[in-house]
């Protein structure tokens, strides 16, 4: 509720290029293209032109660039994933190995050759928010274990690991540090990028290490005995400035398969892993602690170095150490060879780049009142934003809805959370500026999600795009109404969110912005999926609540979600900055059009040391398309 006051990967590749074509709309505030260079994805929406790039550049809907391990240059090499030869000079947009001529890059003359750096055998692309949350980074397996910048190949960390140590596998970790598979060694490691300390635990062979942000694990292949049978292994991992090594004997699995060489995600199957052997590849369900074969039997062979999906369902694998392969969708049963790039190296492993390989099931989308910046003592602005950021780092919003927070408060915000872009302008400005004033944002997670189209209005008759000249419908403040039009680049699911501020002082106004609106939801998204977020300022028995939820477009999600997934579900969603306000008046709300299936409704009552960071609770609505 409002008184009456006045009241933070990416750093893109600048060498890579392509042509774009956007989805236009008369009112958009900022159009993101649909190509993403150094890792990004390509996938124009359905029914717009594809690139016509020339050099044989052809778009493959959601797919990242693949990274190739050459043992005959020691290179590590980048190829556009969507280029249909890789002999091309346009294909490689991306080639390293360490030399002391990389401007900057801070590499020494014993990095930069063998042993040093010698057969490299892993890289990942990584988005670490302990290690810059706006950089790229490779982590890179040679005989030289090293973090490297994409875009201007500087090392950020290194240590060589030691001779005949045949280091297999590389990752980073949640907290910053990273982890090493040495097969030569018997260890997997975990390093300190922050200081000079280690942690060791003895694995035989150790051929794979990934990091599992959902359950704070590290997974690692390996046998556990000299000799024994191999097994996949978690770990925890202790913190970034004492890393630590502890087997977590219940989640790890013995098989009878061996050589577990290559252990990678199954993007869009969070659960599951691919796990490369040397009898076959197959499927590792974590969640069940079940090995079971793929069967796609183009591709499911013995002597593979690694299998990988790309978002899109794109399997990618290396065959004979000269040709790269890229098979159909990863769903068993299927596995239709697709092209395949023959290069002149020896070709140890391709995978492809994808920072985000990890993401829930369900969106996580939230509104948040922050309440405007005129309080003091524990109220104020400076005491409640890091509560604010925290609190949405803690939750891990993928979509949020600001209300109340003006325009010096929205610059902190994305400060703060760079792993967001926003989208929005000032009630009281005239729709061409970022704005001073209270702004209804939306932030979204840039490595997530495309905005194809945004925009805003103003709730007032007409829904116009600039301020209108006078304050309808007995209005006390200018009221706004902020809008995107999203892609998912993982899925290529595209919905549209929008987010609104109603007026606190006029039922009239309440009830009239809740008509605009659905006219304009209506409008905008047509058929696709949409979301409406706010502070509607309207509890669930007033009428511009029961105009929204009782009309045959949208729906109250906490009205739609089993009772038993409501998180909070007797209380309201204001506090006045009371700990001690038990009231049960919701006037935030998260409304979905039918196509979505929603899973949780939360009110998110944290308090740290007693502080609570807004008047307002904020609302998160776990939710999916089918």
């Amino acid at each position: 509720m409002e008184r009456r006051t006045f009241r933070k990967k990416l750093l893109l590749l600048s060498f890579l290029s392509l042509a774009h074509f956007f989805y236009a709309c008369s009112e958009k505030e900022e159009v993101e293209p649909a190509t993403e260079p150094g890792g990004g994805i390509i996938d124009p929406p359905a029914g717009e032109p594809s690139s016509g790039a020339p050099n044989g550049i052809y778009p493959v809907a959601c797919a990242c660039n693949i990274g190739v391990l050459d043992w005959t240059s020691d290179n590590l090499d980048i190829y556009r994933s969507e280029a249909a030869d890789w002999s091309l000079p346009a294909a490689k947009v991306w080639s390293f190995k360490p030399s002391t001529s990389i401007p900057g890059g801070n590499w020494t003359a014993t990095e930069s050759a063998a042993p040093g750096w010698d057969n490299p055998t892993d890289m990942k692309m990584r988005l670490n928010s302990i290690l810059g949350p706006d950089i790229e980074w490779i982590a890179a397996v040679g005989g030289e274990t090293a973090l490297i910048t994409n875009a201007s190949k500087v090392k950020k960390w290194s240590t060589n690991i030691g001779s005949g140590q045949n280091p297999q596998s590389i990752e980073i970790l949640g907290n910053g540090n990273v982890a090493v598979a040495a097969a030569g060694g018997n260890w997997v490691k975990v390093f300190a990028t922050r200081n000079n300390t280690s942690a060791t635990y003895p694995l035989y062979n150790a051929h794979s290490v990934l990091w599992d942000e959902t359950n704070g694990r590290l997974w690692a292949t390996g046998q556990l005995t000299s000799g024994g049978p191999w097994s996949i292994v978690a770990f925890t991992v202790g913190t970034g400035s004492a890393p630590a090594l502890e087997l977590d004997a219940s989640r790890t699995f013995t098989t009878d398969q061996t050589l577990l060489r290559h252990l990678s995600p199954v993007v869009g199957q969070p659960d599951k892993f691919w796990v490369s052997a040397a009898e076959g590849v197959f499927f590792y369900n974590k969640v069940t602690k079940t090995l079971s074969p793929h069967d796609g039997k183009v591709f499911n062979k013995p002597g593979v170095t690694g299998t990988s999906n790309q978002p899109s369902g794109e399997i990618i694998q290396v065959e004979g150490n000269s040709k790269v392969n890229v098979f159909g969708t990863h769903a068993e049963g299927t596995g239709v060879l697709i092209t395949s790039h023959l290069l002149a190296g020896n070709i140890y492993k391709a995978v492809p780049l994808n920072p985000n390989y990890e993401y829930r099931k369900y969106y996580g989308i939230a509104t948040f009142n922050v309440r405007v910046a005129v309080d003091g003592g524990n109220k104020a602005w400076s005491v409640r934003r890091p509560l604010v950021r925290d609190l949405i780092r803690k939750y891990d919003f993928d979509i949020w809805g600001s209300q109340e927070a003006n325009g010096n408060q929205i610059t902190h915000l994305a400060n703060d959370l760079p792993e967001y872009n926003k989208i929005g302008t000032g009630r009281d400005d005239d729709g061409t500026g970022p704005g001073t004033s209270e702004h209804s944002a939306l932030f979204y997670k840039k490595q997530r999600f495309a905005a194809l189209a945004s925009g805003q209005f103003w709730l007032a008759p007409g829904a116009p795009t600039t301020k209108p000249a006078n304050k309808p419908w007995g209005t006390s403040f200018y009221r706004i109404a902020t809008f995107a039009r999203l892609r998912d680049r993982y899925t290529g699911e595209i919905f549209w969110v929008f987010n609104a501020h109603f007026d606190h002082a006029s039922e009239n106004a309440r009830v009239n912005s809740a008509n605009l609106m659905l006219a304009q939801i209506a409008e905008k998204a047509g058929n696709e999926p949409a979301i409406l977020l706010g502070d509607l300022n309207a509890g669930q028995n007033q009428d511009p609540y029961l105009i929204l939820h009782n009309s045959a477009l949208l729906s109250d999600a906490y009205q739609v979600v089993p009772a038993a997934k409501r998180y909070a579900p007797a209380r309201g969603t204001t506090n006045g900055f009371d700990l001690n306000n038990t009231g049960n008046r919701r006037i935030d709300h998260i409304m979905p059009t039918a196509t979505w299936q929603v899973y949780s409704h939360n009110v998110l009552t944290d308090a740290p040391n007693g502080i609570l960071p807004s008047d307002h609770y904020p609302v998160l609505v776990e939710m999916k398309l089918p």
